[in-house]
């Protein structure tokens, strides 16, 4: 099944593409709402309510997430401070690999393009020993970094140029 995000930003017809993202929109923020530890739903929400011009929803929200993911990161340094601050590919490491590409989004959302480029970096160098490589090739410029060009086309361009990755908007 595709996601409604995906099938909005396929979408031509603007009213469906709207109508698309906010059920997107609904269904990440209730979930968020009920479970506000899942920097997943939080991020997801977030990059909704930027899609449909919620801005101030959307920076306080990817706020939350950002919170989230820095105690994260702060639990992993705690838990394991070799793995954490390496690429290997332990249990620790692959999960930090969603948490940098989840500061890395919400950064681009709060306007802080340069931080973006950095967390996506870093979890770009993970992924390469976390997944595949097709894997992330799609995480680090694939259909989300597509999709965002949408509200914050000239930001990406420098991030995905700082990525060496080309993309066309």
């Amino acid at each position: 099944m595709i996601p409604l995000q995906d099938l909005a930003m396929r979408c031509s017809h603007p009213d469906t593409r709207h109508q698309l993202l906010t059920r997107a929109y609904n269904g990440y923020n209730q979930s968020y709402i009920d479970d506000k530890s899942s920097y997943y739903t939080g991020i997801n929400a977030a990059t909704m309510a930027l899609l449909l011009g919620k801005q101030a929803e959307a920076v306080r929200t990817a706020m939350e997430v950002q919170r989230l993911c820095e105690s994260e990161l702060e639990r992993a340094m705690m838990l394991s401070p070799s793995t954490a601050d390496t690429n290997s590919p332990t249990t620790v490491g692959k999960s930090l690999y969603w948490v940098l590409a989840t500061l890395g989004e919400a950064s681009i959302i709060r306007g802080h393009f340069s931080k973006a480029a950095t967390y996506y970096r870093r979890a770009v160098d993970r992924s390469v020993h976390t997944h595949t490589p097709a894997c992330a090739a799609c995480a680090a410029s694939g259909f989300w970094v597509w999709s965002m060009c949408v509200v914050l086309t000239p930001a990406l361009h420098c991030i995905v140029a700082v990525l060496g990755r080309t993309t066309s908007c």
